[in-house]
């Protein structure tokens, strides 16, 4: 069962999909066989998130959707967090972004009570999203602030900074050179838990305007 995880898990950071599906898929097999729901959860949000990347969009909202059902029977916070990135992702693909930012921050806000490594991957992989969504309503600068905070903070995984550089990468390009540079020497000074209590306070008033950061 680890092993294919791993696997899967390999296969999908070299944005080879099919083959990380069909890891994805064996695992669930084998979880499922052992009764473990958290797991369970996992496993079908880990095999949603592939098929996302194939963009399979319908597969992958029933698959996410028990993904998170079963997570919250279980009141399990890494199965909820796991559950709303990806969800995020999906509504982002969809064109719907204010619910993509309501998924994106809830699995902030899941993964930030436990505060480990896969936590925070889930922190910053959400916060890239969020950042993206920032750029696309003419927030650029903001955007390269806290994408420059995600790519320092994300040093420990090589798959979660890169997708920050890349994102960085697209807004250097739209930006004036010394703009640019401003923005990211804001970004630097910037601390994680203050973005993350930014996002929360957001969360927390959903129906009202949008805090300076998020």
């Amino acid at each position: 069962m680890g092993c294919r995880e791993i696997l899967g898990e390999i296969a999908y950071a070299q944005g080879q999909y099919a083959e990380a599906e069909a890891h994805f898929r064996q695992e669930l097999a084998i979880v499922r066989d052992l009764g473990n729901r958290e797991r369970l959860s996992w496993s079908y949000a880990r095999l949603g998130s592939a098929i996302l990347a194939q963009d399979r969009l319908d597969e992958a909202v029933t698959l996410l959707s028990e993904a998170l059902a079963i997570a919250e029977d279980c009141g399990d916070l890494r199965g909820i967090a796991l559950a709303h990135r990806e969800l995020g992702s999906l509504a982002q693909r969809q064109g719907a972004l204010e619910t993509a930012r309501r998924h994106w921050r809830t699995a902030i806000g899941m993964a930030w009570r436990v505060q480990d490594r896969a936590r925070l991957l889930v922190t910053l992989d959400a916060l890239i999203g969020l950042a993206k969504l920032m750029a696309q309503a003419g927030d650029a600068e903001r955007a390269v602030e806290v994408l420059t905070l995600v790519r320092g903070a994300a040093r420990i995984d090589h798959y979660t900074e890169t997708r920050a550089a890349q994102a960085l990468a697209e807004l250097e390009s739209r930006l004036p050179k010394q703009r640019f540079a401003a923005a990211q020497a804001r970004g630097q000074e910037l601390e994680l838990g203050a973005v993350v209590d930014a996002v929360l306070a957001d969360e927390r008033t959903a129906q009202g305007r949008p805090s300076k950061l998020l």
